[in-house]
């Protein structure tokens, strides 16, 4: 996928304890932290999309 940005969250955690008091407080820490939940379930819809995708196994049958 491109055009996507997202937030790192290790640079996140590195931030200093001043700028994260800013983010609290003006909402946006908020937001941040619902966008890496977002990109966690997103994660996990590209691996059931791929499942779905992948050519059944030698014996299985696929069901509908």
């Amino acid at each position: 996928m491109t055009g996507m940005h997202r937030v790192s969250e290790q640079k996140l955690n590195g931030l200093p304890a001043g700028k994260l008091k800013e983010f609290a407080q003006n909402g946006v820490l908020a937001r941040i932290y619902c966008h890496l939940m977002s990109l966690a379930n997103f994660a996990r819809l590209l691996d059931r999309r791929a499942a779905r995708e992948a050519p059944p196994a030698a014996g299985s049958i696929k069901l509908n």
